[in-house]
This record gives structure tokens, sequence and C-alpha cells, in this order.
């Protein structure tokens, strides 16, 4: 029965990546393309207009690196959050049927991001190699802070999923919600801007932990934060079990609401 769960979640992951890019003639290129584009943007606004500069005062390319390297785990996190939203109801005909584990759902949903996320990694370690002329061998990290990041999504998903379902009105603000949670989280601006106090305050954003452990071990070669890494990475496991349960006991009443 495990197996045959194992084998529906990855048919699921494989048909959510196709579902986000079907009918386009670029397919999967989006993948990459997307977060490009926001690149190319927010490279603009904050280097050239805010006069932004990435630590050491390096120049324009060097903060974009700065905000591909903030951009791609942020996006995982964001888009599991924006579609775990909606997923029950995307599959209504499936979880209606009682033989259908639903459950499989919301994690299809984290795992589609997270799959979505190693593509832009890939172009993120492909610009650091062209840039900056070699990687840091603080990359052996990335699995350790991929990983709490993944705990995180899962758990996030199961809570979303469940409760986007019974209050459908949550799929439409988590648009807006992971706007404003971007612009609360150093993706697009290096943290010593903000003040010192506020740099404390990042500290309880598990979006900030993730992301500047993941520029530190990428661009700057520096260890992960491993302190807050690590009360994030139990926080998820909390989370992960907490929101399977939760899950499973909203189940029964999906159907009459669907």
């Amino acid at each position: 029965m495990q197996r045959a769960k194992l084998q529906l979640l990855w048919e699921f992951v494989r048909r959510e990546v196709a579902r986000q890019y079907r009918g386009s003639r670029l397919g999967i290129a989006w993948t990459v393309l997307n977060p490009l584009f926001l690149l190319v943007i927010y490279t603009v606004v904050f280097s050239a207009f805010l006069r932004f500069r990435a630590p050491g005062g390096s120049g324009g390319l060097q903060y974009a690196l700065m905000i591909f390297s903030g951009m791609v785990p942020f996006r995982v996190l964001s888009e599991a959050m924006t579609r775990s939203a909606g997923c029950i109801h995307a599959n209504v005909d499936l979880v209606k049927r009682v033989v259908f584990p639903a459950e499989v759902l919301p994690v299809s949903v984290a795992l589609a991001a997270f799959a979505n996320g190693l593509f832009g990694l890939v172009v993120l370690l492909a610009m650091a190699l062209v840039m900056q002329g070699g990687l840091h061998m603080t990359l052996v990290y990335l699995p350790a802070i991929w990983a709490v990041q993944l705990m995180l999504a899962v758990a996030v998903s199961y809570f979303l999923s469940a409760a986007g379902t019974l209050v459908r009105d949550i799929g439409a603000v988590m648009p807006h919600a992971t706007m404003a949670l971007m612009f609360l989280t150093p993706v697009v601006y290096p943290l010593d801007v903000l003040p010192p106090r506020y740099q404390m305050l990042e500290m309880l954003n598990p979006a900030a932990i993730i992301v500047l452990s993941h520029r530190n071990a990428v661009l700057y070669g520096e260890q992960p934060l491993w302190l807050p890494l690590g009360i994030l990475a139990a926080a998820s496991l909390v989370l992960l079990y907490a929101g399977r349960r939760w899950f499973l006991a909203q189940k029964r009443f999906f159907p009459e609401v669907l």
C-alpha cells in the first residue's frame, strides 16, 4: 500500500510540474525564465534606481546574483504556499472518491515547487561559476538547507491545503501574502540595510533563515546560520507532524464543501 502511494505521489509531482507549462511553446524553460524576468526587474529597481549594493559595494551584476541567490529558495516556499491552498479544489473528482488518498495532493504540490527550485539552483550555480570564477566548498551544506526547506514547504502545504478547502478565500489571499512575505524577507535587499533591531527580528522569519543560509553557502563561502536553521528544522518536523494530523482530521469535511 505504501509503495502504491509513493508511485501515486510521483505521478502527481510529474503532473503538477507539467500542468504549469502545458500549452506553452517554451514549456519547462519557464522554470528558468520566470525567475530571470523577475531578477531583471528587481535588479533595475533596487540597484539602478534605489542604489542598493551587494555587501562589499559590488556593482549591478553582483547585486543581481545576490537577488537570485535569495529568490531561488524563496520561490520554493512561495509556490508551495500559493498552489497548495487550491490543490484540493483543483482535484475535486479525485478527492470525492473514497479510496483516493487526498493527503498525496499537498505533498505533490510541495515536491513540484521543490523540483522547480532545483532548476533555478542549476542556473544560479552556473551564474556564480561564471561571475565569480569558481564555486565555494560550502555548497556541500546545500542539501541540509534544502532538506529543512522541503520539510517546511510540506508542513505549510498540509495546513494551507486543508484551510484553503474549507475557506476558499484563502486561495485568493495567498498571492498577496507571499508578496508581502518576500518584502519582509531579505530577498531583494541585503540584510545589513536594516537597522540592527530589525536584523534580529528577521531570525524569527523562517524564510529569512533559509534565504540567508542559502546565500551564505552559495555566494559568500560562509557557514549557514546553523543555530537558527537547527531550530527551524526541529520546528518544521513538529509542524509537519501536526499539519498531517490536522489535514487527515479535516479531510472528512472536504466532500461537504466541494
